[in-house]
Formats: structure tokens, sequence, C-alpha cells
């Protein structure tokens, strides 16, 4: 959780931080899920890089994973906020 608080922090101002204001991967920065909001931090999300990317992002889609718009590399769980809550 520390970690993911320092990554949404990053470029963020304090005020953007306390707003939780969505940036989208602008500015500097590369998460707009503050600590305990991302499935990164229960494992159930990865981000995909590399020359097969756009191949295993459609993959995933089409087997049901959750995708976000803006991070094209991010694939995560369905409906992974069940398993946590």
């Amino acid at each position: 959780m520390a970690e993911q608080t320092q990554l949404y922090a990053q470029g963020r101002t304090q005020d953007e931080i306390t707003q939780r204001v969505a940036k989208h991967g602008t500015g500097g920065t590369v998460t707009d899920a503050p600590a305990g909001s991302s499935a990164h931090n229960y494992g159930l999300a990865v981000d995909v890089e590399g020359r097969d990317q756009l191949r295993i992002v459609q993959l995933a889609r089409a087997l049901g994973f959750g995708t976000v718009s803006w991070d094209p590399a991010h694939i995560e769980w369905p409906r992974w906020q069940s398993l946590v809550s």
C-alpha cells in the first residue's frame, strides 16, 4: 500500500491528492488509483508490455478480463472488488 501511495502521488499536487483528481496518465501520473483501490494491490492485475502487448490485451478482453481504456497495458481480474471487500 505504501508503494501505491507513492505511485498515486507521482505527478499530483497535494490538493489533487486530497481531491482524488483523475489525470488518466497525464502530467507525469502513473495511476489514478489511491492505495487500496487498485487491483494491483491484491495481486489481481498485471501490466503487459512488449511486442505482443496488443495481442495479449485482446485475448484478455476476449476471456472477460477488465482493462483500463487510458492504460492499454493494464489487465485486471473481472469484478475484482467483490473478492477483496
